[in-house]
């Protein structure tokens, strides 16, 4: 129900590349029927398997010489209808900010593990000490010079983060997230359903 209107998706599978069972199987066949007609939409089926950060690492590489924003995407998130915009407006806002300054933002807000706590709360945006890997907005610049090597470490995510500090970067979350992980034992950001500092709800 997102409005994608100027954006291209790409949805990379992998399914049916290790350990094949009926989820895998039917996941294969939702990424195949998928259709939304407000987003240029790109399918790439892998024949061997691989991991999230190489499909990441794909995905961008195809994308980054047609747009001036890139994004992560989980597979196992939920989204606002206006997430796009509330990324734009929060990116906007901290560029004014911070005009000098790298920026990476996040439009998940969790504090449920030791790196990702929250170093300021401001009126539009949360500063972080960390995010994790599940829903990233930066521009295509930062991708270039100092993330896309990242993306090929086992600890992406964080050494994506690490690398942007040691460059005059700043980590920034959204306010309020703009995303619900629901993967409750592969994402390690939540144990419970009372364990959670900022969720997206208002779907």
């Amino acid at each position: 129900k997102t409005n994608l209107k100027n954006s291209i998706l790409i949805l990379i599978d992998e399914s049916l590349t290790k350990d094949v069972d009926k989820d895998k199987k039917k996941t294969n066949q939702l990424v195949k029927e998928y259709l939304n007609d407000t987003v240029i939409l790109i399918k790439i089926y892998k024949k061997k398997h691989g991991n999230m950060f190489d499909s990441i690492l794909h995905g961008f590489d195809l994308l980054y010489p047609l747009c001036d924003y890139l994004i992560t995407l989980d597979s196992d998130t939920i989204h606002k209808k206006n997430w796009i915009n509330k990324l734009l407006e929060t990116y906007e806002k901290t560029k004014l900010d911070f005009p000098n300054k790298n920026l990476l933002l996040s439009g998940f807000n969790t504090v449920t593990t030791n790196f990702h706590k929250v170093i300021e709360d401001k009126n539009d945006y949360i500063i972080k000490n960390s995010v994790g890997g599940c829903q990233l907005f930066f521009n295509k610049i930062l991708y270039i010079n100092f993330l896309r090597f990242v993306f090929i470490s086992h600890k992406w995510d964080t050494n994506l983060v690490d690398n942007l500090k040691n460059n005059n970067g700043i980590v920034i979350a959204t306010k309020p997230s703009v995303i619900d992980h629901i993967g409750i034992i592969s994402s390690g950001h939540r144990k419970d359903n009372n364990n959670v500092y900022d969720k997206a709800i208002d779907f």
